[in-house]
């Protein structure tokens, strides 16, 4: 949690960073040793965890192909194209259903 801390800290003393994401990724992941992991990489080690990111779909998520193993799946921006309900509840089924995340650890928050 440290290392957290001081990666925000140096993030506030750095306000030009609000301007320059890339920069701003890259010192965090400096200092977090965050490192990309090639998709067809099977062997995810303990201590790592390993996210999937996937982003507006707009409805068409059942379309994707199969998708790497990870620990998290995170969809970012829109996966619909107006919210309508059915459209959202089948994201969501599909969302929920999503077998491609391995299990490593049993942790019910």
């Amino acid at each position: 949690m440290e290392a957290e801390i001081a990666v925000l800290d140096m993030l506030l003393a750095h306000p030009e960073l609000r301007e320059d994401p890339d920069a701003a990724f890259r010192l965090v992941s400096e200092a977090l040793n965050v490192r990309a992991v090639a998709s067809d990489e099977v062997r995810l080690e303990e201590d790592f965890v390993r996210f999937v990111c996937i982003s507006d779909t707009h409805s068409k998520h059942r379309q994707l192909q199969e998708l790497p193993m990870g620990d998290v799946l995170l969809h970012a921006g829109d996966f619909t194209f107006h919210g309508k309900p059915n459209a959202v509840k089948d994201f969501l089924d599909w969302f929920k259903g999503a077998v491609h995340v391995e299990t490593r650890r049993r942790t019910t928050y």
